[in-house]
C-alpha cells in the first residue's frame, strides 16, 4: 500500500530520475537558481515540520484543563509520541523505505509534510467533539503517527542532501537545522497567539496550512531523483538490509527513552 502510494505520486510528480537531470518545467533555469530554489524547499521543510511537531506546546495543557482533563492524562498524550517514534526505529521502517529504488526523495519528502498536514489538522478537529474520551483517545492516536512522522523527517531530508547536495553538506544541513530551531519559535510565539485569539482549532489550521505550503515548495524545488541509499547499488544494499547483528542490538538504547516517559507521566 505504501508502495503504491509513492508510485502514485511518482505519476504525479514525475518519474524517478537518478542522475542530475532535474523536472521540464525547470529546464530553462541555470544551475545556481535550481539549487536556491533546493536550498529555500529545504529551509521552509524544516520550519514547516518543526512547527507542526511544536505548535501544542503552551497552549494545549490550559486546553485539556479547560475541559477538567486531569495533567496526568495529558501527559499521557503528549508522552505518546515516544511510542511512534520508537516503534518505526525499532522495524527500521524509513531506512527500508530509503532502499527502494521506485522511491524518490521528493516523495517522501511530500509523504512527511503531507502526514504533518494531516495530523495537524484532524487534532484541531477532535477538540470539537464534546466527548472527552473521543478526545482523549484520537488526540493519543494522532500523537503516536507524529511520532513515527518526526523519525523520518530528518531521515528523508539528510538522505536527499547526500543524494544531491553532499558537496556541501554541513553548510545545506545547517540550514535544514535552522529551519528546524526557527520553526519551534514560530510555534511558540503564533501558537500561542492563535489560541488566546482565537480558540484551539486556529493554531492546527496555522500549522496544517504550513505543511501544505511546504509540500508546494518541495514540489516545485526538489527534483524526482532517487534517494542515496537506494543509489548505493548492489554491491552494499544487495540484501536490502541496513541493520546488522551488532547495530540491531543497539537498538536497546531505546529502551532507556521510554522508561524516560514513564518517569516523566508519573
Amino acid at each position: 500500500m505504501v508502495l503504491s502510494l509513492f508510485q502514485s505520486s511518482d505519476a504525479l510528480l514525475g518519474e524517478v530520475q537518478y542522475g542530475l537531470e532535474e523536472p521540464r518545467f525547470k529546464a530553462g533555469l541555470s544551475h545556481q537558481k535550481l539549487r536556491i530554489l533546493q536550498l529555500i524547499a529545504l529551509v521552509f521543510y524544516g520550519q514547516a515540520t518543526s512547527i507542526c511537531c511544536s505548535i501544542r506546546y503552551g497552549f494545549l495543557a490550559d486546553a485539556f484543563l479547560s475541559r477538567h482533563i486531569s495533567g496526568t492524562i495529558y501527559g499521557m498524550v503528549e508522552g505518546s509520541m515516544i511510542l511512534g517514534f520508537a516503534f518505526i526505529y525499532l522495524v527500521g521502517g524509513f531506512e527500508k523505505l530509503l532502499t527502494w529504488e521506485r522511491v524518490s526523495s521528493r516523495g517522501l519528502l511530500m509523504l512527511i509534510t503531507g502526514g504533518y498536514a494531516v495530523t495537524s489538522l484532524c487534532t484541531g478537529i477532535v477538540y470539537l467533539s464534546e466527548d472527552n474520551t473521543v478526545v482523549i483517545i484520537v488526540s493519543t492516536v494522532l500523537r503516536v503517527l507524529q511520532g513515527v512522522i518526526t523519525y523520518g523527517c530528518p531521515l528523508v531530508a539528510v538522505d536527499f542532501i547526500n543524494a544531491k547536495l553532499s558537496s556541501e553538506f554541513d553548510f545545506v544541513n545547517g540550514l535544514l537545522n535552522m529551519g528546524y530551531f526557527s520553526g519551534m519559535g514560530m510555534a511558540e510565539v503564533f501558537g500561542c497567539l492563535l489560541y488566546d485569539k482565537y480558540g484551539y482549532l486556529y493554531p492546527f489550521l496555522f500549522s496544517s496550512c504550513m505543511a501544505l505550503l511546504s509540500t508546494f515548495f518541495i514540489a516545485v524545488g526538489i527534483p524526482a531523483s532517487g534517494t542515496y541509499l537506494a543509489s548505493q547499488g548492489e554491491t552494499d544494499l544487495a540484501t536490502k538490509k541496513l541493520v546488522n547483528p551488532s547495530t540491531k542490538l543497539s537498538k536497546v538504547i531505546i529502551l532507556p527513552l521510554i522508561a524516560c516517559m514513564i518517569i516523566n507521566l508519573n
